[in-house]
């Protein structure tokens, strides 16, 4: 509506409604792995088809990547699904999605999974923020961060980490 949202900081935010709300994003090409994503996020719900992060754009064809929630976890999916076994819940988070076959890692404020296999596939070139159309889900909560890096961040993790959960006042475990 023209409004500029903000968390309790007065830090901008992009909220999400659950319903209809998500950016279309052309990549220029399919990224494959490995990739890293840092996610900052707060979610408004703990309903799986409602933690919608990143997905192909479209529901048919294959190979597909996917960052979601599937049961009360993070999933990471790249044609094999991934559970990280790390839970969302509704605090500001920063979680980091490491797509990397079956050292793929997922770690939330500061605390990795161990490693889990989420399959081979690259991130897709036409993919969504903030929905699967392979679900039919949207998110529904608010994100002040979404990078993508179209290699492996492990080394350098520790270091964004610390610097993104300063910015958004996130206490790293």
């Amino acid at each position: 509506s023209g409004s500029l949202l903000t968390d309790s900081g007065q830090i901008p935010e992009i909220e999400f409604d659950g319903s209809d709300d998500h950016f279309n994003v052309n990549f220029g090409s399919d990224l494959s792995q490995p990739n890293t994503i840092f996610m900052v996020h707060q979610s408004d719900t703990t309903t799986d088809n409602k933690n919608e992060f990143l997905d192909r754009e479209g529901t048919s064809g294959t190979p597909r990547s996917l960052f979601d929630q599937t049961g009360s976890d993070y999933r990471l999916l790249a044609n094999t699904s991934g559970n990280s076994g790390v839970a969302i819940d509704t605090n500001k988070t920063l979680a980091v999605a490491l797509f990397n076959g079956s050292s793929s890692v997922l770690t939330k404020n500061g605390t990795s999974s161990s490693a889990f296999n989420a399959g081979t596939q690259g991130i897709n070139q036409n993919s969504e923020i903030g929905r699967s159309d392979g679900s039919n889900g949207n998110y529904d909560g608010t994100m002040q961060e979404f990078i993508v890096y179209n290699s492996d961040q492990s080394s350098k993790r520790p270091d964004l980490e610390t610097n993104i959960a300063s910015h958004y006042d996130i206490t790293l475990s």
